[in-house]
């Protein structure tokens, strides 16, 4: 799975993921600019590996390194998504991260489901009313107000408009299971859902044993990894504890 693959003209990384294309793209461009004995201002990369679990190394990487990288004119970012082969494209709207884990915790031990349901609250059943708090179960809907920010008219046009060039693909480009569907069918509102709308997943579960290892217990936790993709004009310390997010927990 770590060996490249050149199929019809194109070179899959297979096993890659991600941001796995980006230091390739950016050390490809400069070769090829160097063979071609293009020149260039002076160009320096940046390369850090937690970026889906929120970059929190990066700020640090640049403190030491700021002496070395020097004074910057201009930062690109290889880390979007592309239309099509057919042009160049530029993202102009991304989301940012607020992450973190809700804990639920009813009891110090498992006891027997038969003794104790009805009397000690599910951990679960808590868990979901509090993801209620952030959450419309029936439309995947943000519900703080705080966590949205204004769509400037600018990108709303911009999303149609990239919408009409990109087609079906805005939402087929995803592998839906059996009947599923997506959230939202024009490609102008998907796009401005995955650019400028907030949007909460679970990416994690503690407390869970899998099916074949379950029993007739009533757990004593659930613990839930949230991963909460905001706007960027939010401010993330806003976002996070002691901001929004937990005070709507507490509540």
């Amino acid at each position: 799975p770590w060996v490249p693959r050149f199929d019809g003209g194109r070179l899959y990384g297979r096993g890659a993921a991600d941001d796995g294309y980006a230091v390739f793209a950016a050390l490809a461009a400069l070769a090829a600019l160097d063979a071609q004995h293009v020149p260039h201002a002076r160009c320096v990369g940046i390369i850090e590996t937690c970026e889906e679990s929120g970059s929190y190394d990066l700020p640090a990487y640049l403190e030491m390194l700021s002496p070395r990288i020097g004074d910057i004119d201009l930062v690109v970012g290889l880390d979007s998504g592309c239309g099509d082969y057919e042009r160049l494209w530029m993202t102009t709207s991304l989301r940012g991260l607020a992450s973190g884990t809700l804990t639920v915790e009813v009891l110090t031990e498992g006891v027997h489901s038969g003794d104790a349901s009805g009397v000690v609250p599910s951990s679960f059943r808590i868990a979901r009313q509090l993801l209620d708090r952030l959450e419309d179960a029936a439309s995947g809907k943000v519900l703080p107000r705080a966590l949205h920010a204004d769509i400037p008219q600018a990108r709303v046009d911009e999303a149609r408009a990239t919408a009409a060039i990109i087609g079906d693909n805005v939402v087929r480009k995803y592998p839906f299971a059996g009947a599923t569907r997506p959230m939202v069918e024009a490609g102008g509102e998907a796009l401005l859902n995955r650019t400028w709308r907030p949007a909460l997943s679970v990416t994690g579960v503690d407390g869970l044993p899998a099916i074949a290892d379950a029993g007739n217990v009533l757990r004593p936790q659930t613990a839930l990894a949230l991963s909460m993709r905001l706007p960027a004009p939010i401010d993330g310390d806003a976002a996070v504890p002691p901001g929004c997010l937990r005070e709507l927990v507490r509540a």
